[in-house]
């Protein structure tokens, strides 16, 4: 429980930064001026010594993954 409560507030206590920026009117014009923004996500996690399957089988493996999310926006979209 008190973990929960700490963890909600170091979260609360680091976004603070975040939402207190001003707003940026030549960002806001640099951005306003491109018709296509492409983007990728990439996702990876590796954990040694993992349960296969979840359960009590004694079998374990080393596992990793890794997702990668590609697309574009743009004005019109």
């Amino acid at each position: 429980m008190h973990r929960a409560v700490i963890t909600a507030l170091a979260i609360i206590l680091l976004a603070q930064p975040a939402f207190a920026q001003g707003f940026d009117a030549a960002a806001e014009a640099k951005w306003s001026k491109v018709e296509v923004v492409h983007f990728e996500v990439v996702g990876e996690i590796a954990d040694k010594h993992v349960q296969i399957p979840p359960v009590d089988a004694g079998l374990y493996a080393d596992v990793a993954d890794r997702v990668l999310a590609v697309g574009e926006t743009g004005q019109d979209k």
